[in-house]
This record gives C-alpha cells, sequence and structure tokens, in this order.
C-alpha cells in the first residue's frame, strides 16, 4: 500500500502559514485490506483512494475501508475507465461506477 499525506500551507489570503490547526489535509490511501485497520476518522481529512478496477481494487473494497468516513473519500478508477477511444464505452463505464459508489457510499 502506498500512501502519501498533503496539506495547504497556504492560509485563505493566499500567504503562507506557520500555524497546523486549520489547513486542509488529505492522504493517498488505496483501499485494499488494512491490517492493523487505520483510524480515518480522527484526522478529519479528506482521501484519496485510487486502484479500483485494473489495479485491483472493487467499489465494495473502497466501501470497506472508508465505512467510518463514506463522505471523504474520493475513489479513483482512471485506469479502468480508459481502457479505449469509445466514448460512449467510457461514459457508461464511469455511469456504472458513480451508481455504484452512491449505494455502497450512502452517508
Amino acid at each position: 500500500m502506498a500512501t502519501a499525506v498533503w496539506s495547504s500551507s497556504r492560509s485563505s489570503t493566499g500567504s503562507a502559514s506557520s500555524t497546523h490547526s486549520s489547513r486542509p489535509v488529505g492522504a493517498v490511501i488505496g483501499p485494499t485490506q488494512l491490517e492493523p485497520r487505520l483510524d480515518l476518522v480522527s484526522p478529519n481529512a479528506l482521501y484519496l483512494a485510487p486502484g479500483v478496477g485494473h489495479q485491483g481494487a472493487t467499489p465494495q473494497d473502497v466501501a470497506d475501508v472508508f465505512a467510518d468516513c463514506p463522505d471523504r473519500v474520493f475513489p479513483s478508477a482512471s485506469r479502468s475507465l480508459l481502457g479505449g477511444p469509445d466514448p460512449a464505452r467510457l461514459r457508461d463505464d464511469a455511469q456504472a461506477l458513480a451508481e455504484q459508489f452512491k449505494t455502497l457510499l450512502r452517508t
């Protein structure tokens, strides 16, 4: 599992910030079986969950890993959706995945 953390280093006015209390923070977390289970609620962060589809993760994996904070996860299935030059297929596949995520990540 590859994990990266990012945060904003600018204040709302655009100047560099020296405090850490109000900066938005996020992480990239692969939606795989995580042991030990991570506390994804306490950081109050946003999460990017790459790897859905061709890389092996399923919408159900995303729902399981982010069950405690489904309103803060952004699943990514870009490799699965970019399988060819057929715009209709791309639209249909993206729509089908979006429906699965809506059902599984209800808050």
